[in-house]
């Protein structure tokens, strides 16, 4: 390196940065540095780059190398000035102090990059038209690091940031992801509202471009606007709602998935009909292994952001009749719940409705397993309203208008498309279960004698099946045939509506129930803690296991989010759980501080808490880095008194300049302190990490 052949300098940098050991780093860092300050542009540049080898390796020697770097800002030649500003970008993302030192710098990036938009065409840097499209994407880098929370660098380059996303020209790649870069920039900087507008509408056009790579860059980067969006970017997304739901029937999969996900972060109560709608269309259509978990999402918005009861039954409904094979057994729970909620016109709709669907048996709806849980419960509780009402007027307000007729059926009539179904080659061992609990409890519903004995018979007929559970059901019921009627009667009577359940619907129905944008996550099976010290893994929200019979005699469980589509355990019986909690006003929040829960491998997480109702707190899980950390798993357990609902990590992959983030939300009912079990598994420097950490440092307040 002192050598006068400034190649052989070169080659002797090239080496180190590529070969040197963390000892041999430190050891030569200050040869390095000199050479930083040379004379000739050449060995500078490959003294830059040497530098940033050993500030990734040694990440403690960056601030030898802060002043050198800073000086070259002020270099002309663009080879130099890239290299410095790749360093600078390495040290600001690493070090704190560091970006404190070179945010000063801020207007001497914002001319560079100005010089570089507005001074026309280089032909020693061009490409396709555009000056040194390598070096403009480093500097918007940089600037991305050092504008992060920070106002007065902000303000700093809001105007050469707006006159680059307004004159690059996006007709070629190049400029597109110069235009991209710039796009991340603002939205991660404090921006002004018209430059954050401005930069959604660049993402929109990017929606209509016929390259699906630029296509799923947008999707990906709305659909992270859209978690942290403020109301004005909300107000900019809805404008291209239309292109995005055209990416919905794109013929690539991948895209295809991304403005699904996009899709429910665009759903408001204004437009929550038109989507839902779009949405059941692609339902339709979708792959089989997503159908559950886009029927779970479209049954969970609904409740959510419903116009009202019957339209939510509509929505629950369709969605049954098209996917009802392939929904999560807590999307009947919640249909069931919503129903029995209601009043006497909701009652009989719903059976009503129905009853209609299943009533052909040639009719594909029959295959739907879903579907016939939900109408069979429907008749068990509430079919003694169809022999004494006609459905006039009961689908006044349906979108279904092939529905809309009237009718009264007989109880026989009932009886008999009861068993037609349980004979009939689609029903599953589930559906005969509901379906002879249907039977024993319309055994005291109706009046006709021989109907009765038809009951009776049946029942008596399934003492001897093969399928254990149906045997054991019949034995019992027609042991229940033994009693009085008005044993029986009182045995079998309406199922009463929880009282939890019911403050549920009304907070709901006042805007006061507790929502949450929450972008669904497939479960992947990762019970990986298991049920340590009493701590239940709950990496999604989950459901207590129930008795799909009890289901039907009334054991209800509120709406979950994309639970993995798992029969219940028929022996395993929890009618009540504590799942329905009711959710109080939330009072005026709090102000908490990050906590650092876990710093090892350079990877840091902390906990930011937030405290939303007197039993809910949505905690903010912060992934920062000083190396780059690959395949980032981050999994919560909580006590079992507890309900967890988590989202998805913004990223799996975790860099200096690209920290993620993930959201959970912690149920409280009890007032308990609140302890966490973590495991955090992850990839660096090529080696793999699974670490467990118990956590328990919260400020009482959150559980007070």
């Amino acid at each position: 390196m002192n050598n006068q052949n400034m190649y052989i300098v070169g080659l002797a940098l090239c080496t180190l940065g590529n070969i040197a050991s963390p000892e041999m780093s430190r050891d030569l860092s200050g040869e390095v540095e000199r050479l930083l300050g040379s004379s000739n542009s050449y060995i500078r540049k490959k003294a830059c780059l040497t530098a940033l080898r050993i500030v990734r390796k040694v990440p403690d020697l960056a601030e030898h190398f802060v002043e050198r770097a800073q000086n070259l800002l002020n270099e002309r030649n663009h080879g130099v000035l890239l290299t410095g500003v790749t360093l600078l970008e390495q040290m600001c993302a690493d070090h704190e102090e560091i970006t404190q030192v070179i945010r000063p710098s801020v207007p001497v990036l914002a001319r560079h990059l100005k010089t570089l938009v507005a001074g026309g065409s280089s032909p020693e840097h061009d490409v396709n038209g555009i000056t040194d499209p390598f070096l403009q994407v480093k500097i918007l880098r940089l600037l991305r690091v050092l504008g992060k929370g920070n106002q007065a660098a902000s303000e700093a380059m809001n105007d050469v940031l707006a006159q680059v996303a307004t004159t690059t020209e996006a007709s070629k790649n190049v400029g597109n992801a110069i235009l991209y870069e710039t796009v991340l920039t603002i939205m991660n900087i404090e921006s002004d509202s018209s430059l954050r507008v401005l930069a959604i509408n660049i993402l929109g056009r990017f929606l209509q471009n016929k390259d699906n790579n630029i296509k799923y860059v947008a999707l990906t980067t709305l659909t992270k606007t859209s978690q942290t969006a403020q109301s004005t970017d909300v107000t900019a997304l809805q404008r291209h709602r239309s292109t995005v739901l055209d990416c919905l029937k794109d013929p690539d999969v991948s895209i295809r998935r991304r403005a699904l996900d996009l899709s429910f972060y665009l759903i408001t109560p204004a437009n929550i009909r038109i989507l839902t709608r779009e949405l059941l269309s692609y339902l339709e259509v979708t792959e089989a292994d997503q159908k559950s978990s886009v029927s779970s999402r479209i049954c969970e918005y609904a409740g959510r952001y419903r116009p009202n009861k019957r339209w939510e039954i509509d929505t629950i409904i369709r969605v049954l009749r098209v996917v009802g094979a392939y929904v999560d057994q807590s999307v009947i729970n919640h249909f069931v719940k919503l129903v029995t909620t209601g009043d006497h016109q909701v009652h009989q709709y719903a059976v009503a409705k129905l009853y209609l669907l299943i009533k052909p048996l040639q009719d594909t709806t029959l295959l739907q397993e879903g579907l016939l849980q939900a109408a069979l419960w429907c008749l068990g509780e509430y079919g003694d309203i169809l022999t004494t009402e006609g459905t006039s007027n009961t689908f006044g307000h349906d979108e279904d208008a092939d529905d809309q007729q009237e009718f009264i059926p007989t109880e026989q009539e009932i009886v008999e498309k009861v068993v037609a179904i349980l004979k009939g080659p689609y029903a599953t061992s589930y559906v005969k279960e509901y379906g002879i609990t249907c039977l024993i409890k319309l055994s005291v519903r109706f009046k006709t004698h021989s109907v009765i004995q038809s009951i009776k018979e049946y029942i008596q007929s399934n003492r001897t099946n093969l399928d254990v559970e149906i045997q054991q059901r019949a034995v019992e019921y027609d042991e229940i045939f033994q009693l009085d009627l008005g044993t029986r009667q009182a045995v079998l009577e309406h199922m009463p509506v929880l009282e939890s359940a019911v403050k549920e619907e009304s907070l709901k129905g006042t805007g006061a129930a507790i929502q949450e944008a929450a972008p669904v996550k497939k479960d992947t099976g990762v019970n990986l803690l298991g049920d340590l010290e009493g701590l239940a893994i709950n990496p999604i929200t989950t459901a207590p296991k129930q008795d799909d019979i009890m289901d039907l005699l009334g054991g209800l469980v509120p709406p979950v989010t994309n639970v993995s589509p798992v029969k219940a355990n028929s022996n395993a019986v929890d009618l009540l759980g504590d799942l329905f909690g009711s959710a109080p006003a939330a009072p005026a929040p709090v102000s908490y501080q990050p906590i650092k829960c876990y710093e090892k491998n350079g990877l840091l997480i902390t906990l930011l808490p937030n405290k939303e109702s007197p039993t809910l707190t949505q905690i903010k899980a912060s992934f920062t880095s000083t190396a780059t950390i690959n395949n980032l798993l981050f999994q919560v357990a909580v006590p079992k008194n507890f309900k967890l609902m988590m989202q998805p990590s913004s990223n799996s992959t975790v860099t200096p300049a690209e920290p993620a983030y993930q959201l959970l939300k912690i149920e409280n009912s009890g007032r308990q302190p609140i302890r966490l079990r973590l495991k955090i598994s992850y990839e660096v420097g090529g080696n793999h990490v699974d670490e467990i950490v118990e956590f328990s440092g919260f400020d009482a307040s959150l559980w007070a």
